[in-house]
């Protein structure tokens, strides 16, 4: 007669705790890595970040907090995540002013994201220079191979092609900000692990916080409403546009203020139509910028262009503290600050 053995559970039950603890202490390892809505955390406040006299520093789990003693910058750095959701712009914050409190804890703990601490992830780590007409060259040479600077980079596309700013980042080991309103490119930014602050929002071109219609058009793209009808028609019949969407809009002294940057080495400012609404915003009581770029070239029309660099001109001649270098290749327009010292 057969003899009927009796059924084993205990490997039934060592699989269960094994996937229990895979759950309980593989995954949260793996959303670490990968970044699946990781927030970076912060043991200060914005007002310890910005006030503090003395150079200090404080690190918890996510994020290391230096003040700078020269400059008084702060720089942060820490793990970038992989998918970032900032929410909705609070109502109670829209309209209001650049040095507003409320804000500026915002922007640090929803907004702006950290310097990561990996390296970076590029599609030619081989080139040294990237900007579309020799611009991070002649910015270069301008500011005489200056090292650990600050920069921005409004318009920051993918955070590689084209860009002005990555040079710097790393042949001269400097820092900056990166802002990018466009969603889509966005995240290919943020995957790239660049070394500065990142920023998924446009600059407000009118000083206070608000949201506008956003032209996704790779990187051609811009506020609607700021866009000239040539560079509009052209992108469209060029299928380039994939769609409207809404972004939120920070006065770009707010951004500065939050991150505690008081100096800017080089501003590269191109971002489709409102480049004269947001220079006209800037706080240079504040901040001083030795080196600006600013795109004044506009798709299709002539005359649109003339006029822009005309009005940037005159801006800059106002302020009576730059001289105007040169031009590059019908693109953008260069200044140096007259009281720039390497």
């Amino acid at each position: 007669m057969e003899t009927v053995r009796p059924r084993r559970w205990a490997p039934v039950w060592l699989k269960a705790i094994g996937i229990l603890a895979m759950f309980l202490f593989v995954a949260p390892l793996f959303r670490s890595e990968y970044g699946v809505h990781v927030r970076p955390r912060f043991t200060q406040t914005v007002h310890q970040l910005t006030s503090s006299p003395k150079a200090t520093s404080t690190q918890d789990k996510d994020a290391i907090v230096k003040r700078t003693s020269d400059q008084g910058r702060i720089i942060i750095s820490g793990t970038v995540p992989e998918e970032f959701e900032p929410g909705d712009l609070p109502p109670h914050l829209l309209n209001t002013s650049h040095d507003d409190p409320d804000l500026l804890k915002h922007l640090m703990e929803h907004r702006i994201l950290l310097p990561p601490e990996k390296p970076r992830r590029l599609v030619h780590p081989e080139r040294t220079h990237y900007s579309q007409a020799g611009q991070s060259k002649l910015v270069n040479a301008l500011l005489k191979g200056k090292r650990n600077g600050f920069f921005i980079e409004c318009g920051a596309g993918d955070g590689e092609a084209l860009s002005n700013s990555l040079f710097f980042e790393k042949s001269r080991n400097w820092t900056g900000l990166l802002v990018e309103a466009n969603p889509t490119i966005f995240n290919r930014l943020r995957n790239k692990s660049r070394h500065a602050y990142l920023l998924n929002a446009c600059i407000s071109p009118t000083g206070r916080v608000t949201t506008l219609n956003f032209t996704k058009g790779m990187l051609m793209g811009g506020l609607a409403d700021y866009m000239e009808k040539s560079h509009k028609r052209r992108i469209y019949r060029q299928k380039k546009v994939s769609g409207v969407v809404q972004v939120p809009c920070f006065p770009i002294g707010s951004v500065l203020r939050s991150i505690g940057v008081s100096h800017v080495d080089y501003f590269s400012l191109d971002v489709e139509g409102p480049e004269m609404d947001i220079l006209q915003t800037f706080p240079f009581h504040d901040v001083t910028v030795d080196v600006f770029t600013v795109e004044y070239a506009v798709n299709g029309c002539g005359g649109c262009t003339r006029s822009k660099v005309k009005r940037i001109r005159e801006f800059f001649k106002q302020l009576g503290n730059y001289r105007e270098v040169r031009t590059i290749q019908g693109l953008d327009i260069v200044f140096l600050r007259n009281s720039f010292h390497s």
